[in-house]
């Protein structure tokens, strides 16, 4: 049932039904109806607090030896997306062949929540504008920005 809210008071919602029931009889489009936070399943209002995964559900293209064997992201670079949902990363272990990586049975396109589960030390660098290019350091928590025409 739908309801437009009048009032609040006490924890508690004040409105008149917005449409009728399909299953109370004794209760029709127009009626005054009280009910509690509880009952509510949804919401027609934006959410004032933004969703924080949100900007992680664009897509990149991942290298099996990171979403698969556990290896941490080595190499990643940042390109123009090549459609709606690309967020333009291009992530791998930094070892994999340049055969490895011709084939395409060999990388997925997936969210970047999903490379996050797996190694979530990139995050700071998410939103680095493209065109950039990064190789992890020396010290294995930082990376390097490197040209993002140079090799890996």
């Amino acid at each position: 049932m739908w309801v437009r809210i009048e009032r609040v008071e006490a924890g508690r919602y004040f409105g008149k039904l917005d449409n009728d029931p399909r299953y109370i009889e004794d209760l029709k489009c127009g009626d005054d109806v009280e009910f509690e936070a509880g009952h509510v399943i949804q919401t027609d209002i934006d959410d004032p607090i933004p969703d924080p995964t949100k900007k992680y559900l664009q897509r990149c293209y991942v290298s099996h030896r990171v979403l698969n064997d556990g290896i941490r992201v080595g190499y990643l670079y940042r390109e123009s997306p090549d459609r709606d949902d690309d967020s333009g990363w291009r992530m791998m272990a930094g070892d994999e062949s340049e055969d490895y990586i011709n084939d395409s049975n060999n990388l997925s396109y997936v969210s970047l929540g999903a490379v996050l589960r797996e190694d979530a030390s990139i995050v700071g660098l998410l939103e680095t504008p493209a065109p950039c290019a990064f190789v992890r350091g020396e010290d294995d928590n930082q990376f390097e920005a490197v040209h993002p025409s140079e090799p890996e």
